[in-house]
């Protein structure tokens, strides 16, 4: 009975300490030169460091189409994160790779390819949702 209880105790701490985080979603509204904005609907699976999970990402373009709607593409791919604090995203259709800097659990900030933040005074930020 008690090497049964002690199997069991061992079996349940050792599952007690893989966590598994489902996936996280981020939004928010980045600047753009050819509309108001882009809405940035992003979904991030679990993070584990130095491996690759996957992303999808939904852009909308604010009154980017006829007669003033939106309009919307989908992206997906490998996101990889980088000494716990930079997401990479690299799009499955060769689009250019995106980087993302972790600010705090709640936000993360669009940043240029040497992981530096965009310099003109607009908000990059997306937030949990």
């Amino acid at each position: 009975m008690r090497k049964t209880t002690l199997l069991t105790l061992f079996a349940l701490s050792a599952t007690a300490c893989v966590t598994h985080r489902s996936a996280v979603e981020y939004e928010g509204v980045l600047p753009a030169a050819d509309c108001p904005g882009v809405i940035y609907s992003l979904t991030l699976n679990a993070d584990i460091e130095g491996s690759d999970t996957l992303f999808m990402l939904k852009q909308t373009y604010l009154e980017a189409g006829e007669n003033g709607g939106n309009i919307s593409f989908e992206l997906q791919g490998v996101q990889r994160m980088r000494e716990g604090k930079y997401i990479q995203l690299y799009p499955d259709n060769g689009e250019q790779q995106m980087n993302f800097y972790q600010v705090d659990d709640n936000t993360i900030r669009y940043v240029n390819a040497d992981f530096q933040p965009i310099a003109n005074g607009l908000n990059y930020d997306l937030k949990r949702k």
